[in-house]
């Protein structure tokens, strides 16, 4: 995102994809955002990571949610799920609540 969108923007969603390599570029954002609410923007707020594109039969998918959470990401109780994408539904996603793993805020 420009650095000037940020400075107009009153909240900011950060979306990802559960991989691990994901991880490193969320980081570093946040590291840009921090700096940005110190110097230009203090009202900015951060809503949080959306996981989109998750799979909770992948194993890499949920170890990506777990680091996610154990480096202390404000992940989202909600998400975008990887499905099928029919002919008629290329326009939209189907977006519904996904289980993050060990978040009793979600479904089990």
């Amino acid at each position: 995102l420009a650095v000037n969108a940020l400075n107009s923007a009153q909240a900011v969603l950060i979306p990802t994809r559960p991989e691990i390599a994901d991880l490193r570029s969320i980081k570093l954002f946040l590291t840009v955002l921090e700096r940005i609410k110190q110097e230009i923007n203090p009202d900015l707020e951060t809503l949080g990571v959306l996981v989109t594109y998750y799979n909770r039969e992948l194993g890499p998918h949920k170890a990506a949610i777990k680091a996610m959470r154990e480096a202390g990401l404000p992940l989202l109780t909600v998400g975008i799920e990887e499905g099928d994408h029919e002919i008629e539904d290329q326009v939209s996603e189907k977006s519904h609540p996904i289980d993050i793993p060990g978040d009793p805020r979600t479904r089990t």
